[in-house]
């Protein structure tokens, strides 16, 4: 089961931290994923810079303790995969903290910084973040930054193209 948690209006409202820095980094011709990731980042890069995604508010944030990268996060717009996202709409997602920084708050912090950066009005239409409902420690972190359940469905296929059946929505 795949859960939908929203942004709530406003929730972020933590100072950047400091424990960690957060480097952006954006696609362009000659760089089409950050070095040491690859096919995923390299394929939304793609769909970037061919406009299938219907804003350019694509990024990729690393983070850092001093030197040593300790994980990232995806910013994602809205394309054909999550048929519930409006055209200005983000998603969260591919939040990743290595194993052994994990249980230390850099999750969270992570996505509070990441989500301080992005501009007011992408923060005023929808901030998505998807998760999978047995990951306990995802659904807490997008909890602690201000993101609220709205629905759950599971995913499926149209035509071979992952999609996702909404089985239950509150108002969205």
């Amino acid at each position: 089961m795949i859960l939908l948690y929203k942004l709530k209006p406003k929730a972020v409202a933590a100072e950047e931290s400091h424990l960690i820095s957060l480097i952006e980094w954006k696609p362009t011709l000659f760089s089409w994923y950050p070095k040491g990731y690859g096919f995923k980042y390299a394929l939304y890069s793609f769909f970037k810079l061919t406009g299938i995604f219907k804003n350019k508010n694509y990024s990729a944030f690393l983070a850092y303790q001093g030197t040593q990268l300790i994980g990232s996060l995806l910013l994602v717009p809205a394309y054909y995969r999550w048929p519930f996202m409006h055209k200005d709409d983000i998603q969260i997602t591919y939040v990743k903290i290595y194993k052994e920084f994990r249980g230390k708050g850099y999750g969270k912090q992570m996505m509070q910084n990441a989500i301080l950066r992005l501009p007011a009005e992408a923060k005023e239409k929808g901030v998505w973040y998807v998760t999978d409902d047995t990951n306990k420690a995802s659904q807490a972190v997008a909890e602690s930054v201000g993101f609220e359940l709205v629905s759950y469905g599971v995913p499926s296929r149209l035509l071979g193209l992952p999609l996702l059946k909404i089985l239950r929505s509150q108002p969205l």
